[in-house]
């Protein structure tokens, strides 16, 4: 097996890909660190509710588009279907969801979410809205507007390296 040949420690320095970039600036780390506070900050809301963050996603998602397949949800989200269908059985174990079958491809299984899921998904995006409310409130308009512009032109630049 070849080894990595690196340089020592003796005044040599590092070449600039190896180079330490620290928190401050490594903007992969620092969108990181935004989700899991974000993450944070909305599962202490939802807590109440004796769900996660990640599963008053999936209700969001089920809110909007009655009638999903769990194959979508994980496209969706881009997760394995393992995820999803552990998140949709701790949905329907709280009685958030009800599945059933499709009236045209029986093979396919659909979801909806039920009253009480309505009522539930509603208190989670409320709070999922005061976290984000809290987290910008501290911006002007015009910074908001401008941090949109650059998360999409980073987004963009890494989908184009990504695209087949």
């Amino acid at each position: 097996m070849d080894e990595i040949s690196l340089p020592s420690d003796e005044g040599q320095e590092l070449p600039s890909q190896l180079a330490f970039n620290p928190v401050k600036t490594d903007i992969g780390l620092l969108a990181r660190d935004l989700y899991r506070l974000f993450n944070q900050a909305i599962d202490e809301r939802v807590r109440r509710f004796g769900l996660s963050t990640n599963a008053c996603r999936y209700l969001a998602v089920i809110g909007m588009h009655a009638g999903i397949t769990p194959k979508e949800m994980s496209e969706y989200f881009s997760v394995r279907s393992p995820t999803t269908v552990s998140a949709l059985r701790i949905l329907e174990e709280k009685r958030l969801v009800e599945r059933y079958k499709d009236r045209v491809d029986a093979r396919k299984t659909r979801y909806k979410l039920t009253a009480r899921g309505v009522e539930v998904e509603a208190l989670a995006r409320a709070s999922a809205v005061d976290v984000e409310a809290l987290a910008v409130g501290c911006l002007s308009d015009q910074e908001k507007e401008e941090f949109g512009r650059m998360v999409a032109r980073i987004r963009s630049s890494l989908e184009s390296v990504l695209a087949p």
